[in-house]
C-alpha cells in the first residue's frame, strides 16, 4: 500500500474490506470442520487449479461479461481452497467466500463514502481515521423471506429455489448490486449485504413491491416477499462468518423480527 500515491485509490477500499472479511473468518476450527476440500499441505493440487483459472480468464471477454459470470468462474476454482494459509487451518473459510465477501464490503464502502463526501480512502481505510471507519454504519444487513404457502410446496425445493433466484435477480438489478452481496440463501430465506445509503433503501422498497406484484399475478395471495434491514458498522459485520451464522447473530435479530411482524 505504501507505493500507492493517490489518496482516493480503490485499493484502500479493498484493503479495508479484506481486513474485515478476514476478521469475519477468524472463528473456532470446529465451526469450519470440512468447509474446504483442500488443505495447506495439498500443494500439488493447487497448480492445476491455477492453470484452470488462468485459462478461464483468458477465454472471458471482460467488455461484455457480468460480475456474476466472473464470480461463477472463481467459485469453480476457489470454493475448495482454504483462505487461511496457517498450518493449523483453524477458523478457515474458503478463498472463494473470502473474496466474495471482500468484494461486497468494498462496494458498500465505496458507495457509502461517495454519499458521505469522503474521498480520502487512505486516511479512512489505512491511516489515522481507520478506527473511526469501523464505527460508521456503512452497511445494511437485509433479511428477506419468500413466505406464504411454502409448506404447500414441500418436496418442490427446486421450484422454490428457482422462484427465489428470480426474486433475487429482480432485487439485485433494481439496487445495482450483484450476487457477491448474497450472504445466505436457503428455503425461501435470504440475507443480503448492501450499502447503507438512502437510495438503496428506497430501491429495495420499490423492488419488493414490484416482486410482490408479479407474485400476485402468478400465484394470487399464496406467496409474497417480505424485506427488512438493519444498519451495521464494520465491528458488527466482523462478528459474522458466513450466511449460516446470520441465523443466530444478534445483529440479524432486528430485521428478522421485522420480517416476522410483516408476515403476521
Amino acid at each position: 500500500m505504501k507505493y500507492i500515491k493517490q489518496n482516493d485509490h480503490i485499493a484502500y477500499l479493498v484493503y479495508a474490506a479484506a481486513d474485515m472479511a478476514a476478521g469475519a473468518g477468524r472463528r473456532p476450527a470446529a465451526e469450519y470442520s470440512g468447509c474446504c476440500g483442500l488443505t495447506v499441505a495439498d500443494t500439488h493440487k493447487y497448480l492445476p487449479l491455477w492453470h484452470r483459472l488462468q485459462n478461464s480468464l483468458r477465454q472471458t471477454d471482460f467488455s461484455t461479461c457480468t460480475v456474476d459470470q466472473v464470480l461463477a468462474i472463481l467459485e469453480t476454482v476457489a470454493a475448495g481452497i482454504p483462505y487461511s494459509t496457517a498450518a493449523s487451518g483453524g477458523g478457515n473459510i474458503s478463498l472463494y467466500d473470502h473474496s466474495r465477501l471482500t468484494a461486497a464490503l468494498a462496494v458498500c464502502l465505496c458507495r457509502y463514502f461517495a454519499v458521505a463526501g469522503i474521498s480520502d480512502y487512505r486516511s479512512w481505510c489505512a491511516g489515522a481515521k481507520k478506527s473511526r471507519s469501523r464505527t460508521v454504519p456503512a452497511f445494511l444487513l437485509v433479511d428477506g423471506d419468500l413466505a406464504g404457502a411454502l409448506p404447500a410446496l414441500h418436496g418442490r425445493s427446486i421450484f422454490v429455489e428457482v422462484l427465489l433466484e428470480h426474486c433475487l435477480g429482480e432485487l439485485f438489478a433494481a439496487v445495482g448490486l450483484s450476487r457477491v452481496h448474497l450472504l445466505y440463501s436457503d428455503g425461501g430465506r435470504f440475507y443480503l449485504l448492501a450499502p447503507n445509503i438512502p437510495v438503496v433503501t428506497g430501491l429495495l422498497e420499490t423492488a419488493a413491491a414490484a416482486v410482490n406484484d408479479w407474485l400476485r399475478r402468478q400465484f394470487g395471495a399464496a406467496l409474497y416477499l417480505t424485506l427488512a434491514w438493519q444498519e451495521a458498522d464494520a465491528g458488527a459485520l466482523m462478528e459474522l462468518t458466513d450466511g449460516r451464522l446470520c441465523n443466530d447473530n444478534p445483529h440479524c435479530a432486528r430485521p428478522k423480527k421485522q420480517v416476522s411482524k410483516k408476515k403476521e
